[in-house]
């Protein structure tokens, strides 16, 4: 999953500064669901509407690989009040309704999220990963 050129300056400040050792991230991450193709310069149609929002990333744990981690637990859109747009990406920012994409990827199959259903992705569904 590519880092966008916002997210890589932040992580890389992150990780270089001084950390209490936690290892937790310094913010709150929020999922967003787009129909087009997101960009590193945060670009891309995300959805609008029908009861869509940004919805908390939960927590993550380490991936198992040394380069990454991924959801420890199921992370749930919230219901859809019509059909949505297919979803085709997803990407993570900083805020619930504006701010900065920090990282985005394509799903393997585009998803179309019905009236009165929600999108999840199970736990270990999400790994966020370095570029080789």
């Amino acid at each position: 999953m590519p880092f966008t050129d916002y997210g890589a300056a932040k992580l890389f400040s992150y990780v270089f500064s001084a950390d209490d050792g936690s290892g937790e991230l310094p913010i709150t991450l929020y999922v967003g669901l787009f129909s087009t193709a997101t960009g590193d310069d945060g670009s891309g149609t995300e959805l609008s509407g029908d009861n869509y929002s940004r919805f908390e990333a939960g927590t993550w744990v380490d991936s198992g690989t040394g380069r990454g981690i991924e959801n420890d637990a199921a992370i749930d859109s919230p219901v859809a009040s019509a059909d949505w747009d297919e979803v085709t990406h997803i990407a993570f920012f900083d805020d619930p309704t504006a701010g900065n994409m920090w990282y985005h990827c394509p799903l393997s199959a585009g998803v179309t999220v019905l009236q009165d259903q929600f999108m999840r992705f199970a736990a270990g569904a999400i790994v966020l990963e370095f570029d080789s």
